[in-house]
């Protein structure tokens, strides 16, 4: 497909969306009036490498396809005349919303949220480990110590 600078520019731009969307390359070249090797080229002009790019970038990047995707999901469900297809749209976005929220703790771009039941069973459990330590006479310093790594370890604990 030949054409202005500008539109080159354009078509390129709308084939490196339809593969960061996750389109096949057929699909891709299809969409885009190209062959499939000439899309693959109009990638790889256009595209980055993730190590090239800043960290941010590639975040950003993410964020915008889950939000591209949370978009076309909730549109799916909307739109969709298929009962079947409705609530798969509805379970798979708040699935992508869940792998959202994970991104954004992982990257520290939100505060943690409180574990509040994972924090009961600690204290519960702690309180367990005290009763029992007591119970048999364990030396204060293994007790303390083994609370140490009962603290640790809840501190790992991660939203799955």
């Amino acid at each position: 497909m030949k054409g202005t600078a500008a539109e080159k520019l354009q078509r390129d731009a709308a084939v490196v969306a339809d593969r960061a969307r996750g389109l096949p390359w057929r699909l891709v070249a299809e969409r885009n009036g190209l062959s499939e090797s000439a899309a693959r080229e109009a990638w790889a002009a256009r595209s980055f490498e993730y190590e090239e790019r800043p960290a941010r970038d590639v975040i950003r990047d993410q964020l915008r396809q889950f939000d591209a995707t949370i978009e076309e999901l909730a549109e799916l469900a909307v739109t969709s005349a298929n009962d079947s297809i409705r609530l798969g749209a509805i379970r798979t976005r708040h699935e992508v919303c869940k792998d959202k929220l994970v991104l954004l703790h992982q990257c520290n771009l939100i505060r943690p949220l409180p574990l509040v039941g994972i924090a009961y069973d600690a204290e519960a459990f702690g309180k367990k480990l005290v009763e029992l330590f007591e119970e048999h006479d364990v030396d204060r310093a293994v007790a303390e110590g083994v609370m140490a790594v009962a603290e640790e370890a809840q501190r790992w604990v991660r939203v799955a």
